[in-house]
């Protein structure tokens, strides 16, 4: 632990400790690496007459609140991710082209194989073997990897409507307007997350734990139609 700590000092929040084999190493101490809170939410709502012509729109903010992609984590794990398709194919280095960010530790800056090519000789450790099956996938004892920001940008509702108000509805139909509107929901997010939404989570709406997707459905897209009659 010593050696671990003398090799940490120096560098930065967040660096991942690199043994001697090139593969970080799990910390022993649980921690709490995640939280589902949002620092802020937003939304901006608009709406614009022209004539009889109405155009809404609704966009929805969302900055900070982490999420676990346990979907990545379980394909990473089977390996069908298409981020291990290039994983399995020569040496890769932790801080380098794998995991980028800062390391430390007798093994940094130096290149492994995360999935152990049948051909190399010596390449038979059980970290080296398949490292997907063990802590890099998301059935190991590390979850770190797979932790996300779940910031957003969703274009949440756009409609058209139009007001029919002519004296033919009075005459034809006796009444005073008919309105009728179309409208999209869920069109587009705009986010950094790599899962399917940032939004969905694995318990549902009602559920007091956040933050979880594990092959959840995301928000779905729809089309409405709807109209409207005044008497």
């Amino acid at each position: 632990m010593a050696q671990v700590t003398a090799a940490c000092a120096s560098a930065p929040n967040g660096a991942l400790y690199i043994a001697a084999d090139g593969f970080p190493i799990l910390d022993a101490t649980e921690r709490q690496i995640s939280d589902p809170q949002p620092r802020w939410t937003g939304g901006i709502s608009n709406t614009m007459h022209y004539g009889k012509f109405r155009v809404s729109s609704l966009v929805d903010i969302k900055r900070g609140g982490e999420v676990w992609n346990g979907t990545k984590g379980a394909l990473y794990f089977f390996g069908t991710h298409m981020d291990t398709q290039g994983a399995r194919e020569g040496q890769h280095t932790f801080g380098g082209d794998w995991m980028s960010g800062p390391v430390a530790g007798p093994g940094a800056g130096k290149a492994v194989y995360l999935v152990c090519p049948s051909n190399v000789s010596g390449c038979t450790t059980p970290a080296g073997s398949n490292w997907f099956a063990g802590d890099g996938g998301g059935f190991g004892s590390v979850s770190a990897q797979f932790i996300e920001d779940g910031s957003y940008v969703k274009l949440r509702e756009i409609s058209l409507g139009y007001t029919f108000d002519a004296a033919w509805v009075r005459r034809a139909i006796n009444l005073s307007s008919i309105d009728v509107k179309l409208a999209g929901r869920n069109l587009h997010t705009w986010t950094k997350y790599t899962g399917f939404d940032p939004e969905t989570n694995l318990g549902g709406a009602e559920a007091g734990i956040t933050g979880v997707d594990f092959f959840n459905n995301p928000q779905t897209k729809s089309f409405l139609l709807s109209v409207t009659i005044n008497r």
